[in-house]
């Protein structure tokens, strides 16, 4: 495996580039060594490809400028190699809701095109995909435990699922190689419970975790953080706090990681794509179906959960059933 080999894995098995489609590179000032790999490949096949460097954004969700937007929906295919995502921004979905496809590809670097993860074959996991996205869309009620205390509860009822195999196409506008997964949107203010997170936050200031982090949430919103180690909670605190919005604290996603060569490593899309885990996002989910649109959106990462879909289990300890 090669780093070539990676980046032409992407650009043509996730990306499905054709000959002659316009393609658009965004990067910022901390990722353009891995931008380079890419724009190197593009270069070598004789592509017609533009690109935009960006100023790197403080947390995910944050609008490009209304050039970079406009370039977006001229464009085929998109390769976001921001090191914050650009998914759950009107931008993106402007573009992808037009003719464009896009690669979100947050935290990539020169390290993570070693990661075998990315070399999976995304194709082959889409029927599982689609299983677990029908099974969340049919469904009304969420609960999902694990041994070291979770017990959450979320009203599904009226919302879709999504289908997020790594790859795009013509139907399947949104993608994010190596993350392989279903997620969906629940009703914002109905979650009830608590999340005990084992896994990692993807967050460059915490990441995979020591110690584990609990949250109580009531009415869809986080009331509360608890950790050990205080440095964390502290942490996470001044993160939310920093958005100057109440509406960072909702539940906004939960997804299931599908990807069977992912291992939790603390990398974002590794980590959420992670076979078997669970992702909680945080803010925004309008892009995904729901209704809290805010300029902030942050993961936990939950793994050897138990989750149920109207009292039916669908996952147990982290082993997929359907």
């Amino acid at each position: 495996m090669t780093v070539v080999n990676v980046v032409k894995h992407i650009i043509e098995h996730c990306g499905a580039l054709q000959t002659d489609e316009q393609v658009l590179v965004l990067y910022d000032n901390s990722t353009r060594a891995v931008a380079s790999v890419f724009l190197q490949y593009l270069g070598g096949i004789n592509a017609n490809y533009n690109s935009f460097e960006l100023t790197r954004t403080d947390t995910h969700g944050v609008e490009p400028p209304a050039k970079v937007a406009e370039e977006m929906k001229r464009s085929d295919l998109i390769l976001c190699l921001t090191y914050y995502s650009l998914a759950h921004t009107q931008a993106r979905m402007d573009a992808t809701n037009g003719k464009s496809r896009f690669l979100s590809m947050p935290e990539y670097s020169l390290p993570l095109l070693e990661d075998p993860a990315l070399m999976t074959d995304y194709t082959s996991r889409l029927p599982v995909v689609e299983a677990m996205t029908q099974a969340l869309t049919i469904g009304k009620e969420l609960y999902i435990e694990t041994e070291m205390g979770t017990r959450l509860t979320l009203d599904i009822q009226g919302r879709n699922g999504n289908c997020c195999p790594g790859f795009v196409n013509q139907r399947l506008r949104l993608g994010s190689p190596p993350d392989i997964e279903s997620n969906i949107a629940p009703n914002e203010t109905c979650t009830e419970g608590k999340l005990v997170i084992d896994g990692s936050i993807t967050h460059p200031l915490i990441g995979k975790l020591n110690d584990p982090v609990e949250l109580i949430i009531s009415k869809g919103k986080i009331t509360s953080f608890h950790c050990k180690n205080k440095e964390v909670s502290k942490t996470l605190e001044l993160i939310f706090a920093n958005v100057k919005s109440d509406k960072a604290y909702y539940l906004a996603e939960v997804g299931v990681g599908l990807n069977k060569d992912a291992v939790l490593c603390g990398n974002m899309l590794v980590d959420e794509g992670s076979y078997g885990s669970l992702h909680f996002g945080f803010g925004s989910n309008y892009t995904i179906q729901g209704n809290n649109k805010v300029s902030f959106h942050l993961d936990f990462v939950m793994t050897k959960a138990n989750m149920y879909i109207d009292q039916i289990m669908v996952i147990k300890e982290g082993e997929v059933l359907i």
